[in-house]
């Protein structure tokens, strides 16, 4: 069976606003039962919605005023029916948390709890029995408050996961940022970057490719914005980035042609890096291939004429790495995509040799749904050569078809509850065993 990676962004939700105060307990704000829970649990199990495995319930709950923060870590779907969970865990005011709670499909038919211990600061639990679709997993604390119990309901992320043909999950939380920079003794120190796009080498190094970079001078007066730069990163030292300087800015990676947009009021070419793919060759380098977005801009703020997608190749050799040496790319096809459709504005190599690219609308329009299509590598530059997934068994070579408008829509995570937060790091995994 199959299933791709991406990295894509999703709006999330918080569980626990629309919970019901359950009866017969001494605080409304908290609406679950709770029991002791065994701290020699090993395993996570199934129970009943709301109680623990351990001993007799509390005759109190309390809320406490600095609760304990659960965060999902990673959301990974195992088959059609089940998917693991990982997550971080810390007690409030110096308590002991013991445990975890994770609400199935809260406020749904079927809604049930699943229990894990924590075991410094992390928990990990398998989740079975469930149906293909949508699942909604909210995660609540379980600690240690002097002789009680305290069951956290307070509004920790909830994360999503879709099971069937494609499966796909979210944490519903960003992970911590980490600066990806030069280091402190680098004339680029100080650069602001976005739109970062990142791809392995065979060698273990990474490089990068942003969309905008800039820097503001002691007076807070913006001295350089460049589009389009790339740098590279030694292996095991993906965040800290070895840049090419050129009169004290970020080097270009792809200057875009002259005169390309016209004479029209959206008049300035730009180049934006949307994703890459790293292509291991015989002879032990890399072909890196950029899907880069194109687009025209005019003089309003968010001016912008979007014009698809080009494709650009650098090739990185091991035995020479562009340390500090600007990295400039060539262009193989300016019109690889057309407006319409810009497959590859997510891009992944998977290990059956196919560029997998996804398309899912535009700032301009309407965000979703997604669709993916597939090529080789070698006819990266052939628009013609892309075939859309149909929405048959992905295993199928039949369900590839030739014809863009029968590409089908995935079935994506979507927000529950009242309030969608926060934006989540969003992952689908290529997984060969299914």
């Amino acid at each position: 069976m199959f299933t791709v990676v991406a990295v894509l962004s999703l709006v999330a939700t918080s569980c626990g606003e629309s919970a019901e105060p359950r009866e017969g307990r001494g605080n409304d704000d908290v609406g679950l039962e709770s029991t002791p829970i065994d701290v020699g649990q090993p395993e996570a199990t199934d129970t009943p919605i709301g109680t623990v495995p351990g001993s007799t319930p509390p005759s109190v709950i309390v809320r406490v005023g600095d609760l304990p923060a659960v965060d999902l870590t990673a959301v990974v779907p195992l088959d059609e029916s089940s998917l693991h969970v990982t997550g971080t865990a810390t007690g409030s005011d110096g308590d002991r948390l013991v445990g975890v709670q994770l609400v199935v499909d809260p406020d749904r038919p079927g809604e049930r709890t699943v229990t894990a211990e924590v075991q410094g600061g992390e928990f990990a639990m398998t989740v079975g029995r469930l149906s293909p679709g949508l699942h909604t997993l909210c995660p609540a604390a379980v600690e240690v408050s002097g002789s009680m119990i305290v069951l956290d309901q307070e509004l920790n992320p909830c994360g999503s996961a879709v099971l069937g043909p494609l499966g796909v999950g979210t944490t519903g939380v960003a992970n911590p940022p980490t600066p990806v920079a030069p280091g402190d003794d680098h004339p680029l120190r100080d650069v602001i970057r976005d739109a970062g796009v990142s791809v392995q080498l065979g060698d273990g190094s990474t490089m990068w490719f942003f969309g905008d970079s800039f820097e503001f001078d002691e007076s807070g007066q913006l001295r350089y914005l460049i589009s389009n730069t790339a740098a590279w990163s030694a292996a095991g030292e993906p965040a800290r980035t070895r840049d090419a300087v050129s009169d004290g800015k970020p080097h270009v990676f792809l200057a875009p042609p002259e005169n390309w947009c016209g004479a029209s009021e959206y008049s300035e070419p730009l180049f934006w890096p949307d994703s890459a793919v790293a292509v291991n060759q015989p002879d032990g380098t890399d072909r890196v291939l950029v899907f880069v977005g194109k687009y025209c801009v005019g003089r309003g703020f968010l001016d912008i004429d979007q014009r698809g997608l080009a494709v650009v190749e650098v090739v990185y050799d091991p035995a020479d790495p562009p340390a500090d040496r600007p990295i400039v790319g060539t262009l193989l096809e300016l019109a690889l995509a057309p407006e319409s459709a810009k497959f590859g504005a997510a891009s992944v190599l998977a290990s059956d040799g196919y560029i997998y690219g996804y398309h899912c609308g535009d700032f301009r329009g309407t965000w979703g749904p997604c669709r993916v299509a597939r090529l080789r590598p070698t006819e990266a530059i052939d628009n013609s050569q892309w075939r859309y997934w149909s929405g048959s068994d992905p295993a199928e070579p039949s369900s590839w078809v030739a014809d863009e408008d029968r590409a089908s829509a995935m079935v994506m995570p979507a927000a529950v509850g009242r309030e969608p937060r926060p934006i989540a790091a969003f992952t689908v995994i290529h997984d060969e065993s299914r």
